[in-house]
């Protein structure tokens, strides 16, 4: 799908498909002094049908930080056939990109994951 133009405010950052513990701050602080050095970050990537946030957590609070709840976000709205898809996608971007998954971000997957019935083969993998 090509990339939308969404308020941030209309996007819902789901925790049950996100595979951190929590929103890091200073992460979020970090990222909105790059917005504001004009920094061009990568579009948040969210499920077509529920607008629930798969990958850009930290990115729309920095971007709302620098600009406001109701900022524009670009979205790469992508289609997904349930949550256990959604939390496998979520996975995967995290680990290959941004701040490193603590060994308490990935104990986090693996029981999301088992709650949704993906394997500890395929969170290994992923991670």
């Amino acid at each position: 799908m090509p990339i939308k133009q969404l308020s941030a405010s209309s996007l819902v950052q789901d925790f049950k498909l996100y595979p951190r513990a929590q929103v890091d701050d200073y992460h979020v602080r970090e990222i909105a002094e790059a917005i504001r050095a004009g920094n061009v970050l990568p579009p948040i990537i969210a499920d077509l049908k529920s607008k629930r946030v798969i990958d850009g957590f930290h990115r729309i609070r920095a971007h709302q930080k620098v600009h406001g709840a109701n900022v524009m976000e670009k979205v790469d709205l992508r289609e997904y056939d349930d949550d256990a898809a959604m939390l496998k996608d979520a996975m995967t971007l995290n680990a290959s990109h941004g701040r490193t998954l603590t060994v308490y971000d990935k104990t986090r997957c693996l029981l999301l994951a088992q709650e949704l019935g993906i394997s500890r083969e395929v969170v290994s993998a992923v991670l």
